[in-house]
Parts: structure tokens; C-alpha cells; sequence
């Protein structure tokens, strides 16, 4: 039987402060305003004209929006659409015209201008010693898993490792989470600055308790097996851990 290494994005019921232990598992979705998704609003008046944009492998709706410096509620609410997930690649959509295409990259003035608040400026180093962008085995984002031939929603990174590795903060914050969840395995929630969470799972060894305070590079304990997911949040919306590492 194979195993299955579940993505869990950690939408937590109570409000990111994790005080209780309720949580959502919902591989589906990126966060989106709902609220704001099906009106226009006062900043999209002035999208007079638009132009079309097709869908490059390894997109998402929020990085298209942030590449196209465009809030991802107008940008669906121009294309109506009401599910992030049901993107494909070679999709047209519609973009404003004015707004230049500009791919992220993970430089540190590109960060800091996303996270004028903190989380350490940026994330210091990855939660894995030798680990890089060569070690990941899921990305962020929309993946077709071929063994189960169905599409998932992948809000973090699952990176490759040797065996059970040690795992350090990537950046400096309190540790609000640790828990067990069945069928995942020991959880680590860490706030940052500005309202940023990061989540590291599953453990086999964790070396910290709830509420201690970290540093970058501080060991949060053990793997437990060879891939460990790795997630970074503002609130509770995912976003690519690759547009905050080093």
C-alpha cells in the first residue's frame, strides 16, 4: 500500500493566536476574499483595457497576480472565477493592460518590499541543512499527483531530505503551535512578525515547547521520515515559500 504524505494547509478555527486545537484540512483552495471576489472594486474601475495572459506550468492564480501587480480578488473577479484551483495550464486569461509582467524573484528587495513588516526581512535560511530549490519534491501550488491521477492543492513545499535530518527555524518568531494531528503527524506553528505564520511537519523528535521564544537557525527537533512540508502564511492565506527563502 502506498503511503501518502498528506498536505495540510492548517486553516485554523480560532484566530492564528492557536489558542485550542481545531483544525480545517483543506487541500483545495488559495485564500481568496470572498467578499471581494464578485464585485469590482474602487481600484479596478480604472481597468479600462486588458489584455490576454496563458497560463505557464507552475502558475497559480495568486502568483499571477502578484506578477502582474494586481490584487488576486480583482483578478478573479475579471476572469469570474470562483475556485483558484480550477486553473490549467494553457488557460487564457484576462490581465490589465497597463500592468506589466514581472516575475517574482526571490531577492531580498523584492521580499522586503512584500513583507515591509517583518518575518525576519526575510527567511534567513531552509528548514533543512543542505536543503535547495534542487530538493523539493512537491512545489507550491496546484499538482497533478500521478499515482492517484488527481489534481491537489499544495499550500507549502515538501522538501527531500536523508533520513531523519534535524530541522532549524528558518526565521525568528514564537513558537504558538505544537500539536499531534492524526494522520499527519507533530506539528510546529511558529508567528512571525506582521501577521506571518510558519508550519513545519512531521516530526519525529521536537527539542522546543509552546511559547519559546526562537532565532534562525535554532533546532526545532527531528524528521520523521523524508520529506518534510514546510509552509508560510500571512493570516491564513498560503503563499510560495520560494518568493521568502534564500
Amino acid at each position: 500500500m502506498r503511503k501518502i504524505l498528506l498536505t495540510v494547509p492548517l486553516l485554523l478555527t480560532i484566530s492564528c493566536s492557536f489558542m485550542g486545537k481545531g483544525i480545517i484540512v483543506d487541500t483545495r483552495k488559495e485564500f481568496l476574499d470572498t467578499t471581494k471576489v464578485h464585485k469590482i472594486s474602487n481600484k479596478q474601475k480604472h481597468y479600462k483595457k486588458f489584455k490576454e495572459h496563458i497560463i505557464r506550468k507552475g502558475e497559480t492564480l495568486y502568483r499571477i497576480s502578484k506578477n502582474f501587480n494586481i490584487p488576486i480578488e480583482d483578478l478573479a473577479a475579471i476572469n469570474s472565477i470562483k475556485d483558484s484551483t480550477k486553473i490549467y495550464v494553457g488557460q487564457t486569461i484576462k490581465v490589465p493592460e497597463g500592468n506589466k509582467y514581472q516575475a517574482i524573484t526571490p531577492s531580498p528587495k523584492n521580499i522586503s518590499n512584500q513583507i515591509s513588516s517583518g518575518v525576519d526581512n526575510f527567511l534567513k535560511i531552509w528548514p533543512l541543512k543542505n536543503a535547495s530549490r534542487n530538493n523539493i519534491e512537491k512545489k507550491f501550488g496546484r499538482i497533478f499527483d500521478s499515482d492517484l491521477k488527481i489534481f491537489t492543492n499544495n499550500n507549502g513545499l515538501d522538501i527531500k531530505a536523508n533520513g531523519n535530518e534535524t530541522i532549524y527555524a528558518s526565521a525568528g518568531g514564537k513558537a504558538t503551535y505544537i500539536d499531534f494531528v492524526k494522520g499527519v503527524g507533530k506539528i510546529i506553528g511558529v508567528k512571525l512578525k506582521g501577521n506571518y505564520y510558519l508550519f513545519y511537519y512531521p516530526f519525529d523528535r521536537i527539542s522546543i515547547k509552546k511559547n519559546d521564544i526562537l532565532h534562525s537557525g535554532d533546532i526545532l527537533g527531528t524528521l520523521n521520515g523524508e520529506v518534510l512540508h514546510f509552509e508560510i502564511r500571512k493570516g491564513k492565506q498560503p503563499l510560495n515559500p520560494l518568493l521568502f527563502l534564500p
